[in-house]
């Protein structure tokens, strides 16, 4: 009786799974979210449709196969079931919410904010998230010149204040473009000049739009793809190696410049990094098959040839992602008051469009933050990054409200409380963007600046209005300006 009932029994189950995630997916707007959808899910889907199938099968197969057959159905069912679950208890264990004090509300699309120490202060004009496509932005569909338009407007106000204070800067914390293409970082380029911006005083760091961002699955044994190579080789080509002298990274304890790299042998390399690419190479493998990027024999033929090298290219380390993941933290400002780092939160590759939207800062990159922090004992220590470090109870509620709280859980900074604790006894200011709302907060001795996207505005329903003021003082208390 049993065994005649059990391909009904996989059947049914397995349509009511994929009929209730086709139901659930409708809760999903946008090209964005949809993608987020399908990819997070994947593994579910795929072992349930099987498991249907294999039921499907079962039923006209006589008793000595539908044995095996039932068998494997059931074990696709409950193995993706499984693999889902645990993926639900990470997120819900491991990866906890930081809960931050919020200090104000903030409505801008371009914050502006001034640090007193005494008698001196620098100005920021704090932006994010412009998402500039080169047709159409992923999520919402938003039109490219009306992404250049708003972007405009959000780098004009820095630039009106850089007109009247040689000490103001325009802080963009990432998601530049919508998917780090080359024609992306070209408009962002085109802006720039068109908006006058001082290069020097403009300090940008990458998002994971763009670098990490994938839209297809790799399946999970894979890490490190061609899109992310690519897109790190276009971050440097089209906006990196045009970097003022005065950025910096840490190589062997000492502080050195980023564009001794390219004015040394570095552009030549990219010369023939580009005239001979790295190639994507596929490893069969269980349960999927490994993809490595593999660099070219010119590429290897280069850097054998290179003498008195100190970070790039190195034998063992031809990529460009390479270099990207080992300039970080990258120091935009030093001073004997401020110290102003940029982090790369988008450091290493991801396997989908879902792991694509998380953020983690590498140990090594942690490693050189707490060296350059020893270094730099005495300044007020600014960083520029993209994700998040936690939210306000507010933003909280209104997620849950929107049944959203995955994306606050899951997006967040993997390694958020890691890095808040290397800030221990400093003085420190976070900017960052990446979910979209604008926010003063705070946590310790850490004070919090999310800036809402300047393309879609501030999700948590403010209206976006450029030039509001706040004041972030040296005791990390903030003061609105308006």
């Amino acid at each position: 009786m049993l065994k005649s009932l059990a391909p009904y029994v996989l059947l049914v189950v397995a349509l009511t799974t994929l009929t209730a995630l086709r139901i659930y997916k409708k809760k999903f707007k946008g090209p964005g979210e949809q993608n987020f959808f399908d990819s997070t899910f994947a593994w579910l889907t795929t072992g349930v449709c099987a498991s249907a199938l294999l039921g499907l099968w079962s039923i006209f197969l006589s008793d000595p196969n539908k044995v095996g057959v039932l068998l494997a159905g059931f074990g696709a069912l409950f193995s993706s079931l499984f693999y889902f679950l645990l993926s639900i208890f990470n997120w819900a264990f491991f990866m906890p919410n930081i809960v931050l004090s919020e200090v104000a509300s903030q409505k801008s699309g371009a914050h502006i904010g001034f640090l007193k120490f005494g008698k001196q202060r620098v100005e920021i004009t704090h932006i994010s998230d412009t998402h500039l496509p080169e047709n159409l932005t992923m999520e919402g569909g938003i039109a490219v010149e009306e992404a250049k338009r708003l972007t405009v407007d959000a780098l004009q106000v820095g630039v009106e204040r850089q007109l009247v204070s040689s000490a103001s800067y325009i802080f963009h914390t990432g998601d530049v473009t919508d998917t780090g293409s080359e024609k992306e970082w070209q408009i962002f380029r085109e802006l720039c000049d068109y908006a006058r911006v001082d290069r020097t005083r403009l300090f940008v760091v990458p998002g994971n739009h763009d670098l990490r961002l994938e839209t297809e699955n790799f399946g999970p044994m894979n890490k490190l793809t061609i899109g992310f190579e690519q897109r790190c080789a276009t971050f440097v080509e089209q906006f990196l190696k045009d970097c003022p002298p005065s950025w910096c990274y840490l190589s062997q304890g000492k502080l050195r410049s980023v564009r001794h790299i390219f004015d040394d042998v570095g552009l030549s390399y990219l010369e023939v990094y580009k005239e001979y690419p790295p190639f994507q190479k596929v490893v069969p493998a269980k349960p999927t098959s490994i993809i490595l990027v593999k660099p070219s024999e010119q590429m290897k033929e280069f850097a054998d040839q290179v003498e008195n090298r100190l970070t790039w290219p190195l034998p063992q380390s031809l990529l460009v992602s390479d270099l990207v993941k080992r300039l970080y933290p990258m120091i935009f400002l030093h001073t004997s008051k401020f110290l102003i780092l940029g982090l790369n939160s988008s450091s290493e590759g991801s396997r989908s469009i879902v792991d694509g939207a998380t953020g983690y800062i590498d140990p090594e990159q942690m490693d050189r933050l707490r060296a350059i922090l020893a270094l730099c004992a005495s300044a007020r220590v600014l960083i520029l990054l993209h994700h998040h470090v936690g939210v306000p109870e507010r933003i909280e509620k209104l997620f849950a409200s929107r049944n959203q709280t995955y994306q606050l859980r899951y997006l967040q900074l993997q390694n958020a409380q890691s890095l808040l604790d290397c800030f221990k006894g400093r003085n420190v200011t976070i900017f960052h963007g990446h979910k979209h709302v604008g926010y003063q907060a705070e946590t310790a001795n850490v004070v919090v600046v999310s800036a809402p996207s300047v393309t879609y505005g501030d999700i948590a329903g403010d209206q976006p209005t450029v030039g509001e003021y706040f004041v972030v003082k040296a005791t990390s208390s903030i003061v609105r300006r308006s």
